[in-house]
């Protein structure tokens, strides 16, 4: 629910190389909360959250996910935009676990072996449930934490519902549940769409493999991909006989869930009005982690929702920034789409 302003911003590597991202639209839309700059997928803020978070953490999680080696991925702040390169296969992998309670998966495409006679030599799928079973009982079979894995699900079953990738729906007929994230390199070269149901997993990837060649301009996961992907899923359900059920709402017992405020994102205050509140918010409780106990900060809400501030200024308190790093002569205001 902790919210984060989406505003231009700039970034200096030691060598006082300057990058500075921008979102698909070229537009900001100020203030908003993190499930539903996912849904839109706001570049600034995924920036921001990999300043908060910091690499060594995004790497690690990554790296379990897909079972990559933290080589794989470059530590600089495009690493929150997707910069780093994998597979279809691995990301697959991923969203895979992800979306099973972030529980291990172990891909296999060969089920078992027979001879000519029909008798089964070879039976990879059963060493597979005795490796899992294994796991299970030894307390090895989770990858990501269940809590995790449960918020995340619901933060990407809104880019389907409401985000990027409703046109799964409106363009590619399916009409369940579907939880994922749309990509696209702003080059054009490569489009991306990853998501799953509650019984089935699939990645739809355009471009060229040695990125020599554009897809065309704003050919993007949410445009192309995402429909390739709802086609897919309503053409195997319809020969399953229905849709899949619906995920689980059944909350992990580490998640704690409550209503924050829609202006500022913390927990909501008794003083805040009744159309500020945005119930089904969801965090983690306190966890003790090698005996140190991890919380996520949840302060209450300060009730000036009404405030008028110069957004300069806040956009410079939100970052640290200098007047002279802000510009402050600069006027921003036709960046703002003011749709949020």
């Amino acid at each position: 629910g902790e919210g984060f302003v989406d505003s231009p911003l700039m970034t200096f590597s030691p060598d006082q190389t300057m990058w500075a991202p921008i979102n698909y639209t070229g537009k900001f839309k100020g203030y908003v909360l993190l499930y539903r700059a996912l849904a839109l997928s706001l570049n600034l803020i995924s920036v921001q959250v990999y300043f908060k978070v910091g690499p060594d953490k995004i790497i690690d999680f990554a790296s379990r996910l897909m079972k990559i080696p933290h080589s794989r991925f470059q530590p600089n702040p495009a690493l929150s935009l997707g910069a780093s390169e994998v597979t279809p296969k691995e990301l697959l992998l991923g969203y895979s676990i992800l979306t099973n309670g972030g529980q291990e998966i172990i891909p296999h495409s060969i089920i078992y072996v027979t001879d000519r006679d029909g008798n089964v030599i070879y039976n990879l799928e059963n060493q597979i449930f005795q490796v899992l079973n294994y796991k299970k009982k030894n307390d090895q079979i989770q990858v990501i934490e269940p809590e995790v894995s449960f918020i995340m699900r619901r933060m990407m079953e809104n880019v389907v519902k409401s985000g990027t990738a409703s046109t799964v729906r409106t363009r590619g007929g399916y009409q369940g549940n579907g939880a994922g994230k749309t990509g696209s390199t702003s080059s054009w070269n490569d489009a991306w769409f990853c998501g799953s149901t509650s019984d089935l997993a699939a990645v739809v990837w355009l471009g060229l493999d040695n990125g020599s060649m554009s897809l065309g301009r704003h050919q993007t996961g949410g445009g192309i991909n995402a429909p390739i992907w709802g086609a897919f899923m309503h053409d195997v359900y319809e020969q399953r006989g229905g849709l899949p059920k619906p995920f689980s709402s059944k909350k992990p017992k580490g998640v704690a869930s409550g209503s924050v405020c829609k202006y500022t994102g913390k927990m909501y205050n008794p003083e805040c009005d009744n159309t500020y509140e945005l119930a089904g918010t969801m965090w983690a409780k306190p966890k003790r982690i090698g005996g140190t106990l991890k919380r996520v900060s949840t302060p209450r809400c300060d009730c000036e929702h009404v405030r008028s501030v110069n957004f300069l200024d806040l956009m410079q308190r939100q970052h640290s920034l200098s007047d002279e790093e802000l510009g402050k002569t600069t006027d921003f205001r036709d960046l703002y789409d003011g749709t949020n």
